[in-house]
C-alpha cells in the first residue's frame, strides 16, 4: 500500500512539472546570464567524486530545477544527491544510457546566499582510466515560481563543465624498465606490434634447442585485478592446456607431443591478454617458477633450478613514454632558500638489507614513492620536497634514476642507505615500496607523515561528543577483530543517537587517519529521514603489509530547523595492520577448504539433508574472532562437516573459495561425487585437483553453472550472493522445504536479478542475514564463519 501511495505521489509530481514546463517563459535565449555552476568538491577521492551544484543569475531564487548529467560509461557504482536547498528530490540513474537525472519543485522560490543547491556524490567501481568531463545535458532547466524558465535545450541556460581527473601513476617508474637480455637457451617473450592499450599480445618462442622441443610449460604472472581474459594461439603444438587463476593472478599454458616439434624461428605461439582497463603503470610479465622446456629424450631446462632464465617482457602503460623525471619541474629556487620543515630517511621506510639481498641474487630492484600533500594532491619535486644525499640536494634525474635502478654507478640499496626526503611543505605523506622486477609483491614498504602540523595527527578531532540538540556518538561495534593484513577487509559499525526526529539530510561519513594503512570503502551513508538513531556499517581494507596502528572515525551531519549541524564526531576506532602470511593453502581437499572428508550419500537419486554421525574433537582457540558463529562452528566441526586450518585454528574470518563452498554443499547433501567425475565440465577445472569431483558433481545437479565465458574459476573467492545462489539451487533441486520465519527485507544496496530470489528466500527462512540491518552485501566476499553459520542455520530451520 505504501509503495502504491509513493508511486501516485511521484506521478502527480511529474504531472505538475510537465504542466509547469508548458507555461515557462524563456529567459535570455541568446546570451545566457543565468544557469547552473558545477564544481568538484575537495572531499573527492579517486573513486568517490563529489560535485557541488549551484544556480546563478536567479536573484529571487528558484522553485524548480532539473539536471541531467552524463556519467562515466560502465564505471558507476552509485549516484546520490545531498540537496541542501530543496531537501527532498527525485533522482534517477539510467545505467544503460549513462545519465543521471535529479529534479525538485517547491510551491515558491527557495534561495541560498551563494546559490548552493546541493552535492552529487558519484561512487565509481574503480578509478578512472582517463579524465572525464561532466556537464548538464539537454533536458536540464531552472525556473522560478512565476514559471520564468531557462533550458539547456535552447541554450538559454548557461552551464559549465567539471573535470573528473583520472589518477596519475605514482607508484611505479614510468621510465621504461630495461628490456630482458637476449635469451640464449629457454623461452623468449616479446610484445607483438598488434598490442593496444587494453589488448596485450605476447609472442613466445624457444631458444637454444636446435632439435626442437616435445614439451613446454609456461607460467606467467598477470596484472592484479585487471585481466578480462587470457587466450593462447599455439601455432607449433596446436591444442594446449591452459589455466588462468584469477585469485593468484597467474596463467599457465602447456603442451606435449610424442616427438620433437620444430619451427624455423623457434616461435611457439602467442598469448593474448585482454585487460579490463588500460594499465596505469608498466607491468613486468615474467616467467615464474614451474616453467620448463624439454625434448623427446626428456632433456629439460627449468626456471625452478635456474637452468632456464626467468625471461620477461614489459607491458607498457599508455603514459609509459612520458618520463616523470623530466615531467617533474626543476626547483625554481635554490632549496636552501626554502626552509626544510622535516625529513625522513629512505632507509626508515624500506629496508636496504632486503635490497642488498635481492641484488646479491642478481635480481633487479627499484624503489617507488607516493608523496602527497595534506589535501591529497600529488607533491611536486622541488616545490613540496627534495631528496638529499648528505647536504647535497639531488636533481630529479639524479634521485629518480637512482632509486629506479637506472644509475649504473649507484645501486638502489646504496640510495636507501644514503638518501633523505626533505619536506618543504607541512603534512607531507611519504610512502615507499621496495620492488623486484617481475614480482607482484613488494619486498618491503613503509610510510610516514613528515613535518606534521598541529592538525596533521589530532589527538582530539574537531567536534564535540554531544551537540546543542542532544545528538551524540553512542558506540562502535564489530563482529570482527580489527587486525588487518594487506588486502583483507573487516566490517565495523558506528551508532549515533539523540538526533532530532524532525532532522533531514542525516549523513554519516567515515574517515581514515592514514589511508596508506587503512582505507574505508563507500564511506558515506545517507538516511532519508531521522528516527533519532543513525547506524552505519562500512568495510575497511588493510593497505599496508607491515605492523602499524592507525584509527578511523565517523562524522555525523544533519539539517534541523533550517540549519546544518556537523560537529558531532565519534571516538577513535583503533585498527592494526600486520604482515600477511606467505603460506598458501594446501592443494589437498582436507587442508585447503572449510570442509573435511566426503560424507557418503544415501544412494538415492534425490540426496537429502541429514546430520551425519560423528564426534570429532574440537579445540579451536580463535573462535573469539567471530563469537556470533562460535556455536555453529563447534557443532559442525564435531559432526565432521567443517574442519579448521589446523587442530587449534579455524580461522573464522579467513577466505573461502568457490570450489571450497561447492564442496561444502555437495558434502552436506551427501551427494556421491563419483556421479560427477565422468567428464570435465569446465576448462579451468582440470583432472587431478582435489576439488574437481565436487565441482563436477555440483554442476551435474545444477548447483553451479559457471561464468558466461564458460569458466568456473575455482580459486576465486565466493561472494555472499554466489553462496546464496549455490545453496538455494541445492535446496530447490532436492526439494528441501523451507519455513517462512521473517518478513522479507527491502535491502538498500543493489541486489542483481539473478541472485534476488535466492537471497530473499534464504532471508525469509532465517538462513542468511544482511551485513547490517539494511544492507545485504551481495558482492562482499564471504568468510569461513559466514559459510559455517549459513550451513548451521539451514540444518536448524529444516529440522
Amino acid at each position: 500500500m505504501k509503495k502504491t501511495n509513493k508511486l501516485i505521489a511521484l506521478i502527480c509530481s511529474l504531472a505538475m512539472v510537465f504542466s509547469l514546463f508548458a507555461n515557462f517563459t524563456v529567459v535570455n535565449a541568446e546570451d545566457p546570464t543565468a544557469g547552473v555552476e558545477l564544481s568538484l568538491d575537495s572531499s573527492s577521492t579517486e573513486t568517490v567524486k563529489v560535485i557541488n551544484f549551484k544556480y546563478y543569475g536567479m536573484s529571487d531564487g528558484i522553485a524548480t530545477y532539473t539536471m541531467v548529467l552524463g556519467m562515466p560509461e560502465g564505471n558507476v557504482e552509485s549516484v546520490k544527491t545531498d540537496d541542501t536547498l530543496f531537501g527532498s528530490v527525485t533522482e534517477d540513474y539510467k545505467e544503460a544510457a549513462n545519465t543521471y537525472t535529479v529534479s525538485a519543485m517547491s510551491a515558491g522560490n527557495l534561495k541560498s546566499e551563494d546559490g548552493t543547491i546541493g552535492k552529487i556524490t558519484v561512487t565509481l567501481k574503480q578509478p578512472l582510466a582517463a579524465d572525464f568531463e561532466i556537464k548538464a545535458l539537454n533536458g536540464s532547466l531552472l525556473a522560478d515560481e512565476n514559471a520564468n524558465g531557462i533550458f539547456t535545450d535552447d541554450n538559454s541556460m548557461g552551464v559549465n563543465t567539471v573535470l573528473l581527473e583520472a589518477p596519475k601513476p605514482t607508484d611505479a617508474p614510468a621510465t621504461p624498465i630495461p628490456t630482458c637480455p637476449p635469451v640464449e637457451k629457454g623461452i623468449e617473450l616479446s610484445l607483438d606490434a598488434s598490442s593496444t592499450d587494453t589488448v596485450k599480445v605476447v609472442n613466445f618462442a624457444y631458444k637454444g634447442m636446435p632439435d626442437g622441443i616435445a614439451t613446454y610449460t609456461m607460467v606467467l604472472g598477470m596484472p592484479e585485478g585487471n585481466v578480462e581474459s587470457v587466450k593462447t594461439d599455439d601455432t607449433l603444438f596446436g591444442p594446449v592446456t591452459e589455466d588462468y587463476k584469477e585469485a593468484v593472478n597467474t596463467y599457465t599454458v602447456s603442451a606435449m607431443s610424442a616427438g620433437n616439434l620444430k619451427s624455423e624461428t623457434g616461435a611457439i605461439g602467442k598469448v593474448t591478454i585482454t585487460l579490463k582497463q588500460p594499465l596505469t603503470n608498466d607491468f613486468v610479465l615474467q616467467l615464474l617458477k614451474g616453467s620448463l622446456l624439454a625434448d623427446e629424450d626428456a632433456n629439460g631446462i627449468f626456471t625452478d633450478d635456474e637452468s632456464m632464465p626467468a625471461a620477461y617482457v614489459v607491458l607498457t602503460a599508455p603514459s609509459a613514454t612520458d618520463a616523470p623525471a623530466t615531467a617533474s619541474p626543476e626547483p625554481t629556487v635554490e632549496p636552501t632558500e626554502t626552509p626544510v620543515l622535516g625529513s625522513v630517511k629512505l632507509g626508515d621506510l624500506v629496508s636496504a638489507e632486503k635490497a642488498k639481498e635481492a641484488e646479491a641474487a642478481e635480481k633487479t630492484t627499484y624503489v617507488t614513492l607516493t608523496i602527497t600533500k595534506a589535501n591529497g594532491d600529488q607533491a611536486v619535486y622541488g616545490v613540496d620536497y627534495v631528496a638529499k644525499d648528505g647536504d647535497k640536494v639531488l636533481t630529479p634525474e639524479e634521485f629518480f634514476n637512482t632509486i629506479w635502478g637506472y644509475n649504473s654507478e649507484v645501486k638502489p640499496s646504496e640510495a636507501i642507505d644514503k638518501y633523505t626526503i626533505a619536506a618543504l611543505t607541512p603534512d607531507l605523506n611519504v610512502s615507499a615500496k621496495l620492488n623486484v622486477v617481475g614480482e607482484d609483491e613488494a619486498l618491503d614498504n613503509g610510510s610516514e607523515v613528515v613535518a606534521p602540523s598541529a592538525t596533521a595527527e589530532p589527538t582530539a578531532k574537531p567536534g564535540v561528543g554531544e551537540d546543542e540538540n542532544g545528538a551524540k556518538f553512542s558506540k562502535w561495534s564489530t563482529n570482527n577483530t580489527p587486525t588487518l593484513t594487506k588486502g583483507s577487509t573487516k566490517r565495523v559499525t558506528v551508532t549515533f543517537d539523540g538526533i532530532p526526529k524532525e532532522a533531514t539530510n542525516v549523513k554519516i561519513t567515515f574517515k581514515s587517519d592514514n589511508t596508506s594503512i587503512v582505507s574505508v570503502n563507500n564511506p558515506t551513508t545517507d538516511f532519508s529521514k531521522s528516527t533519532g538513531v543513525a547506524k552505519s556499517t562500512v568495510t575497511i581494507t588493510g593497505k599496508a603489509n607491515k605492523k602499524a596502528e592507525t584509527y578511523i572515525y565517523a562524522e555525523l551531519s544533519y539539517r534541523y530547523n533550517g540549519e546544518v549541524f556537523d560537529t558531532v564526531v565519534s571516538d577513535d576506532f583503533e585498527v592494526e595492520t600486520k604482515k600477511s602470511s606467505s603460506s598458501n593453502s594446501s592443494s589437498s581437499g582436507s587442508g585447503s577448504g572449510i570442509t573435511s572428508g566426503v560424507i557418503a550419500g544415501n544412494g538415492s537419486t534425490t540426496p537429502s539433508l541429514t546430520w551425519p554421525d560423528g564426534n570429532y574433537p574440537v579445540n579451536f582457540q580463535d573462535l573469539d574472532q567471530a563469537p556470533w558463529a562460535e556455536d555453529a562452528i563447534r557443532i559442525l566441526a564435531s559432526m565432521g562437516i567443517v574442519n579448521g586450518r589446523s587442530a587449534t585454528a579455524f580461522e573464522p574470518m579467513g577466505e573461502i573459495t568457490r570450489a571450497e563452498f561447492a564442496k561444502l554443499v555437495v558434502t552436506i547433501y551427501g551427494i556421491n561425487v563419483g556421479e560427477g567425475t565422468q567428464s570435465t565440465v569446465y576448462p579451468d577445472v582440470v583432472g587431478g585437483e582435489w576439488y574437481t569431483p565436487y565441482v563436477n558433481a555440483a554442476a551435474q545437479y545444477g548447483i553451479v553453472t559457471g561464468y558466461p565465458d564458460g569458466m568456473f574459476r575455482p580459486d576465486a573467492l565466493v561472494s555472499r550472493q554466489e553462496m546464496a545462489v549455490m545453496m538455494y539451487r541445492a535446496i530447490t533441486t532436492f526439494r528441501t522445504q523451507l519455513p517462512t520465519i521473517y518478513q522479507p527485507k527491502a535491502w538498500t544496496d543493489t541486489i542483481p536479478a539473478w541472485s534476488a530470489d535466492a537471497i530473499n528466500a534464504l532471508q525469509v527462512a532465517g538462513i542468511m542475514n544482511g551485513v547490517s540491518d539494511t544492507e545485504f552485501g551481495a558482492t562482499d566476499a564471504s568468510t569461513r564463519a559466514m559459510a559455517a553459520q549459513m550451513i548451521y542455520n539451514l540444518y536448524t530451520v529444516v529440522d
